[in-house]
């Protein structure tokens, strides 16, 4: 999803979201796939699964 889609989905400001995918993305639960496209981390799925 992009950063943008999920603010307004959520109705959160895109830079709080971006600051949030940022530390989500150095936890490796979500990945970034470029041009701000996030998906949530298979590593991390397998690992909580």
């Amino acid at each position: 999803i992009h950063c943008d889609d999920l603010a307004r989905r959520l109705g959160v400001p895109s830079q709080d979201i971006s600051a949030a995918l940022t530390l989500l993305e150095l936890q490796g639960i979500v990945q970034d796939m470029g041009n701000m496209q996030y998906v949530v981390s298979t590593r991390w799925l397998s690992e909580v699964s």
